[in-house]
């Protein structure tokens, strides 16, 4: 069984961008096609060590409801990945409960943010847009998106708060930015240290 010294990286940290509108109106991402975003969603940050299906928390400590996705987890038998940057969803809302979410893929090799998930798309499909088509105990990876203008990244975020409304409950908590050609950043002098290339802007911060 892999042991806390054994870990490859603390998840990687994205720092804080506030509310995405105001950000935008700051000047932020003048070079938008040099990002790439990703949904993030109300759930538990867990890294997976995918040969022993173990699961840790942010603090590198074991996840204590990794039992509840003992199905998902043994759909990673076949994944040749060691390292997988996930999203557990349970608990919080309703909707794919005992689901992992890919995030990224952990890698120590020179693969940047869009190489990785080309990576994870030969392994895993992508999460549905329409919420209740999500399956319960299952993996799926998280889409990514570039958005050719910053009025077209608004409506994303915009329609982002929409799927929550029409839910009735706090899926999604905003994005992620990460700069497209970032390796993941691997760390593991602290689970508080932030990660400059990746930036999360979350609807309850203005």
């Amino acid at each position: 069984m892999i042991t806390l010294t054994q870990l490859i990286t603390y998840p990687a940290r994205p720092k804080q961008g506030g509310w995405f509108p105001t950000a935008l109106a700051a000047g932020a991402y003048e070079d938008l096609d040099a990002w790439c975003i990703t949904d993030k969603y109300n759930g538990w940050r867990a890294l997976v060590h995918v040969p022993t299906r173990t699961m840790f928390n942010r603090w590198g400590q074991r996840l204590t409801i990794a039992r509840e996705f003992e199905p998902a987890l043994r759909e990673l038998e076949w994944c040749p990945l060691e390292w997988l940057d996930c999203e557990a969803l349970e608990r919080r809302h309703d909707v794919g409960k005992g689901t992992l979410i890919v995030l990224d893929w952990i890698t120590e090799e020179c693969a940047d943010f869009e190489q990785r998930t080309d990576t994870l798309s030969e392994y895993f499909g992508g999460l549905p847009w329409e919420l209740d088509q999500v399956k319960r105990d299952t993996v799926y990876r998280a889409p990514s998106y570039r958005f050719p203008t910053r009025a077209a990244a608004t409506a994303h975020w915009e329609n982002l708060q929409v799927q929550n409304a029409t839910l009735t409950a706090p899926f999604y908590e905003g994005f992620v930015l990460k700069k497209a050609n970032s390796m993941y950043p691997i760390q593991r002098h602290s689970a508080e240290s932030e990660c400059p290339n990746w930036v999360k802007h979350r609807f309850t911060t203005k």
